[in-house]
């Protein structure tokens, strides 16, 4: 079942990147500003972001010594949870 949903969200998180533009956001002074999504640290929610995020995804007690791959976005500094809490982060920016 936990391998079911999986695929479900990993399905849906696809769609939904193939389906939207996406523009990088630039501080005054012309440089990249790194979005809270933006875990391969890029520019661009993309498909290495997804991959950080199924990579880590039910990961528990993030932090300091366990990062997650940076997949803990919900919140600041995270929640120490990689759930749909952060799901629901990176559908906001591509939404």
């Amino acid at each position: 079942m936990k391998n079911k949903l999986f695929f479900i969200f990993l399905l849906c998180l696809f769609l939904a990147a193939c389906t939207q533009a996406y523009t990088p956001e630039y501080d005054n002074n012309g440089q990249l500003t790194l979005l809270i999504a933006d875990m391969s640290h890029n520019g661009d929610i993309d498909l290495a972001d997804i991959g950080l995020l199924a990579s880590a995804w039910l990961e528990q007690d993030c932090g300091l010594s366990n990062p997650c791959n940076g997949a803990d976005v919900f919140s600041d500094g995270g929640d120490g949870y990689v759930d749909f809490r952060d799901f629901a982060v990176i559908a906001n920016v591509f939404g």
